[in-house]
Order: structure tokens, then C-alpha cells, then sequence
């Protein structure tokens, strides 16, 4: 009988040993948020700046995991997050009301255009951003995580593409800091576990790809 128990262990073990590797052997979803050069607008009440924390042009991750809302919002991997800021130059006679927007641009990734991945289902993709002002204890959540298909629902104003993240009122000078985070959630809108791959009829999350810009609009100003 000792015999016989040990052997099932040794199998079991090489089986485990078989199915991680085959696990690891697959690539899965990526995403990439894009990063280009620092932009500026003229308004009538003063000026308003988008501009990136990072010097490289774009930032990826690879073989992307699902994982929970906490982990995702504490993470240490700098290819995780995505740092901005808006500096603001404004009258003291006006208030003016910037809006920060996501557009998804996945469609322009290489991968899709050629066929070899495919578009990640957005509600399978949460979205969070922190204010990272160093006035502000504890960097709050000024978008507490939410499902990227639920932000598509409200359209960027001005008729502009992509969706309204987030919004806020400024005078005067200074810079706000943002850290977007993008990430897998572990289960998606409808409350479906997000498999790695294709499982009990559920669409894995092999070859799929999901790709989102920031962008930075001034809104209506009031002069006092």
C-alpha cells in the first residue's frame, strides 16, 4: 500500500509539473497605454498643459495576469501604471474646468491590424485613477476602480473622442498628478471568472490586446 501511495504522489506531481508548463507556455493579454510628447493649449483665460512623468514614449504590459483590485492598485511594477500631470495657468478672474479622457486605441496596435491578436473585451478591463499631489495624505482614488465598459457610456464633451474619466474646477497656477492604472480584473462585468484560456465555454484571455490614450480638454470658464 506505501508503495502504491507513492507512486500516485510522483505522478501527481509530474502531471502538476506538465500542466504549469504549459500554463507559462502561453502568451497572454498585454496592454499599452500610450505615452507621447507633452502637449499644450491656449484658452482664452490663460493656458493649460498634458504632460508624461516617464521619458520613454510608450509603456506595455506583457503576459498580463487577472488580478484583484487591491494588488493592482498596489502594485511596485512601474510597467503597471501610467503617471501624468495637467499644469494649469489661469486668471485669478476665472475658474476654468479641465476634463482628462480616455479613448481606447487599441485598433491601432500592430497585432490587431495584422490579425495575430484581438481585441480585449473592455468589460473585461478595469481602470482606476489616483490623485498624486503631495498636499493629499494617502493619494486618494479620484476614480475608484471601474470597468472601462462602464466608463464608454459617458462620451467626452465637446464632441471629442474617447470618454470622460474625470473632471475638476482650477484657478489660479499649479500642476495636478495623476497615476492611471489599467488591469485585468479577475472577474468581468457580469461577474464571470476571466480564464487564461478557453474554459467551460468562457474565452480565454490568450492573443487579446487593449490599448487606451489620455487626453486633457478645457471645459467652460466663468469670469468673476
Amino acid at each position: 500500500m506505501e508503495k502504491s501511495s507513492s507512486k500516485n504522489v510522483v505522478l501527481f506531481v509530474v502531471v502538476f509539473l506538465v500542466l504549469l508548463i504549459s500554463i507559462v507556455g502561453f502568451s497572454f493579454a498585454f496592454f499599452y497605454y500610450s505615452r507621447n510628447s507633452t502637449t499644450e493649449s491656449q484658452i482664452q483665460a490663460g493656458k493649460l498643459m498634458l504632460g508624461y512623468i516617464e521619458e520613454t514614449n510608450g509603456i506595455s504590459l506583457t503576459n498580463a495576469m487577472p488580478v484583484s483590485d487591491t494588488n493592482a492598485l498596489n502594485t511596485t511594477d512601474e510597467n503597471a501604471y501610467f503617471d501624468f500631470y495637467v499644469t494649469y495657468a489661469i486668471s485669478d478672474r476665472a475658474t476654468i474646468h479641465y476634463e482628462i479622457d480616455i479613448e481606447d486605441r487599441t485598433s491601432e496596435l500592430s497585432g490587431v491590424g495584422d490579425g495575430s491578436l484581438q481585441r480585449l473585451d473592455s468589460k473585461r478591463v478595469k481602470v482606476a485613477l489616483e490623485n498624486r499631489n503631495e498636499t493629499l495624505p494617502d493619494n486618494p482614488l479620484v476614480v475608484s476602480p471601474t470597468y472601462f465598459s462602464e466608463i464608454e457610456l459617458i462620451p467626452a464633451s465637446n464632441q471629442k473622442n474617447g470618454y470622460r474619466l474625470y473632471d475638476k474646477s482650477v484657478t489660479g497656477e499649479g500642476t495636478d498628478y495623476y497615476r492611471l492604472y489599467l488591469w485585468l480584473p479577475e472577474v468581468d462585468s457580469d461577474g464571470v471568472a476571466i480564464p487564461m484560456i478557453d474554459m467551460d465555454g468562457v474565452e480565454g484571455i490568450q492573443n487579446k490586446a487593449f490599448s487606451v490614450r489620455i487626453n486633457v480638454q478645457a471645459l467652460a470658464q466663468a469670469n468673476g
